[in-house]
């Protein structure tokens, strides 16, 4: 019978949502970094976290405090790192082990988008212009909610995303264009269609280990709605 409803998109995602043990969490990791040269640097690794927690606070992108406690990010100089404030396969109070994987799809996200642009012009732009910043993180969100739909069968709110914005040093302005860019997405990626690089290589790691190889199906027409719930 399993068998048989894992090739629903939306019968697999309710009955059986993907639920990571630790070991799965430490695998993917190391599968996702080693495909990209990259290492992630958890909160034990003091010196290095400093380095990038002093670059981010100088350029107005993070507060110390805040940077510690709550949010990942990637650093790509001679050095290619991921600090992330957790140890993978280790619950915290913020990330559990599900988001810990989440986590680093977003930010493998942010490495292939370096490589693109190449690192020098990435970095540039990302600590210099609070537009270009959002723009990047608007993508790396997309990852987000790809990776929610299809492996857990629920939608991250785009208003709730992109307020996030705010502790990035962003504007309002940058927020509201970032919640209209993920609200036009939402009707591709509810057909179970992913767009982003670090999405496409994250499901062929996911598919295998949890025996959701199936083809998806066609991208539907967009259908105007509006999918994001405003907190009051």
């Amino acid at each position: 019978m399993k068998k048989l409803l894992i090739r629903y998109p939306l019968a697999r995602r309710l009955l059986y949502p993907v639920r990571p043990t630790a070991q799965d969490v430490t695998e993917f990791w190391d599968y996702m970094c080693s495909r990209h040269g990259v290492t992630a640097i958890d909160e034990a690794d003091p010196k290095q976290a400093r380095m990038v927690d002093e670059v981010l606070d100088a350029m107005g992108v993070f507060g110390k405090h805040e940077f510690r406690k709550h949010y990942s990010t990637t650093v790509l100089s001679s050095f290619r790192g991921i600090y992330i404030p957790f140890k993978p396969g280790v619950l915290c109070e913020d990330y559990d082990l599900w988001q810990q994987m989440r986590v680093c799809v977003h930010e493998i996200d942010h490495v292939t988008q370096a490589d693109l642009k190449r690192e020098l012009g990435y970095s540039w732009d990302y600590l210099t212009n609070h537009a270009s910043r959002a723009a990047y993180e608007g993508d790396a969100f997309r990852s987000d909610v790809e990776m929610e739909w299809r492996y857990r069968g629920r939608l991250l709110y785009p208003y709730v995303l992109s307020i996030r914005l705010i502790h990035y040093n962003c504007t309002s302005l940058d927020c509201e264009n970032i919640e209209k860019k993920l609200e036009d997405c939402m009707p591709v990626i509810k057909s179970d269609t992913l767009t982003e690089p670090a999405s496409k290589e994250a499901a062929v790691w996911l598919d295998e280990r949890y025996g959701r190889a199936c083809p998806s199906p066609q991208p539907r027409p967009a259908v105007p709605a509006k999918y994001a719930v405003r907190a009051s």
